[in-house]
């Protein structure tokens, strides 16, 4: 694992295990705490985030453990940035249009990209700079005393 800050970015690089998740949400509580976001934003942004690390580590990389998830945390301009990205062949942006399963489906599957699309703003499929699946979502940051 590793991470730096960088004008006000923190970049954060772990292997292809679930295990690692936990670092990038310490990582955001820390962000959360300094910000002073309130309880409701924080788990928005820490629910999305997860999922979006835990489709780049599964379906990006297929959990091959030498492979490296990076991750990019960023507020500004009145914005919560998260930038995930890994070395697949990224994702058809039309899995946004797709419908939740239905509430009779139990299976826990197919439910990443409606979860992250209710909790953020927007998400963007992009290619980093050094050609790797960029996934982007993007939250306005809440109000100074928003309630909880």
């Amino acid at each position: 694992m590793s991470g730096e800050t960088q004008n006000g970015t923190i970049h954060l690089e772990i292997p292809s295990d679930f295990r690692w998740l936990d670092v990038l949400n310490a990582s955001l509580m820390a962000v959360a705490e300094e910000m002073q976001w309130n309880r409701d934003f924080t788990n928005e942004v820490s629910i999305a985030a997860i999922e979006a690390a835990s489709n780049a580590v599964e379906h990006g990389n297929g959990m091959d453990a030498t492979k490296r998830v990076c991750m990019r945390i960023r507020v500004s301009g009145g914005k919560f940035l998260l930038g995930v990205c890994d070395d697949g062949p990224g994702v058809d942006p039309s899995v946004l249009d797709r419908p939740l399963p239905s509430p009779d489906d139990l299976s826990l599957r197919g439910r990443g990209f409606s979860i992250m699309k209710a909790l953020v703003d927007d998400i963007r499929f992009l290619k980093s700079p050094d050609g790797r699946f960029l996934l982007e979502l993007e939250k306005a940051l809440p109000e100074p005393g928003e309630a909880e």
